[in-house]
């Protein structure tokens, strides 16, 4: 990009052109194709949906699909995506020999319904949401990450999921996802992590200032965290090795929602331009009104998983734990200034997926089954 704006491109491909200007902002995408002489499409005949939108952008760029993988390395892969595993030699000679037209589809509904499809999973989910010892213990850990396995294992819809997570009190022991809170300890981090994890939303720049990328002011992120303040917690006992170190727990907590009437007002969060205690709201400023503050958590959950973002950001995670590349990238930065390298297959797979329960097996299944 010049110093008067002109964009060219260095060699054929697509991007993003991003423009801002005090606080207006513009995306667009913009693309450079090859003049690709005597092209002729060779491609093979869609297996999927997944198929006919990854099609129509090779075209548009007169570009060929790669290849059918062989048996071989179809399993290899297939097996490594969905459990994080490889298979045995005696499985492995099975499969390659077997002549079954519809071997592929059975082994990846197998993969989909073993233990390690949700063991495997589950961490990628732990990462998410903090588990971690330091701050959980070993037997908060234990706890949270079997609670997050049996949810996979069972097909537990992810708004669901979402929900229980989000909504959490009580005994980091005893109700698991309480952990989540056990681990984010102030509520600036509690609402940039839940906005991050389920909305694919960064928000953390208007902490400081209006966001330079999202139509998201230092108002409304401030809205948002006094949501999370008036979470509490009762340390039944911390036996921390480390005593200097107030981030290291060893015990259980219970994690209590108290009335933000109640709070300490010296320990209250504090709007840092106003110096006063901000209304809760959710972050978005045509929402309307809290309810009660009581069930703020409650309505917080149901207004983040019926978010616009909310199937996107999973579909797009889930696409970039099968494929290695996001179509949203970062991952988790779902705005409308980074649009997906390819927006008919983003709508696509979020649609796919709010049409199915939320249901992560079915969009597996359907990235696995297209060629």
């Amino acid at each position: 990009v010049s110093h008067r704006g002109r964009v060219s491109f260095a060699r054929p491909g697509e991007t993003t052109v991003f423009v801002r200007y005090l606080d207006g902002r513009a995306s667009m995408r913009a693309a450079l194709v090859e003049e690709g002489e005597g092209y002729q499409w060779n491609g093979r005949n869609a297996a999927n949906a997944i198929d006919e939108r990854v099609f129509a952008k090779l075209r548009e760029f007169r570009q060929n699909p790669a290849p059918v993988c062989d048996d071989a390395t179809f399993l290899r892969r297939v097996s490594l995506d969905i459990t994080g595993t490889l298979p045995g030699a005696s499985e492995a000679k099975a499969f390659v020999a077997s002549t079954d037209p519809d071997k592929r589809a059975k082994l990846i509904d197998r993969l989909l319904e073993s233990p390690e499809y949700a063991e495997f999973w589950a961490l990628k989910w732990a990462d998410l949401l903090r588990v971690e010892e330091k701050t959980l213990d070993q037997n908060g850990v234990e706890k949270f990450h079997a609670w997050i396995r049996d949810c996979i294992a069972d097909g537990k819809p992810l708004d669901e999921f979402a929900r229980e997570v989000l909504t959490a009190t009580g005994s980091t022991y005893g109700n698991p996802p309480a952990n989540f809170y056990r681990a984010l300890r102030v509520p600036v981090d509690r609402a940039e992590a839940a906005a991050q994890v389920f909305l694919g939303s960064r928000i953390r720049c208007a902490r400081c200032h209006n966001h330079p990328f999202e139509d998201v002011r230092q108002d409304d992120y401030y809205r948002f965290a006094a949501l999370f303040d008036g979470i509490d917690y009762e340390i039944v006992e911390n036996n921390r090795r480390d005593k200097h170190d107030k981030h290291q727990f060893r015990g259980e907590q219970k994690v209590k929602l108290v009335a933000l009437s109640e709070l300490d007002e010296k320990k209250a969060l504090k709007h840092p331009r106003t110096k006063k205690p901000p209304e809760p709201g959710l972050l978005d400023r045509d929402a309307p009104a809290l309810k009660s503050e009581d069930s703020r958590l409650v309505e917080m959950a149901a207004w983040v998983t019926s978010h616009r973002n909310f199937a996107t950001v999973q579909a797009n995670r889930i696409w970039f734990h099968m494929m290695g590349r996001a179509l949203i990238d970062p991952v988790d930065d779902v705005r409308d200034t980074n649009p997906a390298s390819n927006p008919e297959l983003m709508t696509l797979l979020s649609e796919e997926l709010a049409a199915n329960r939320l249901d992560a097996r079915h969009l597996i299944r359907l990235i696995a089954n297209s060629t």
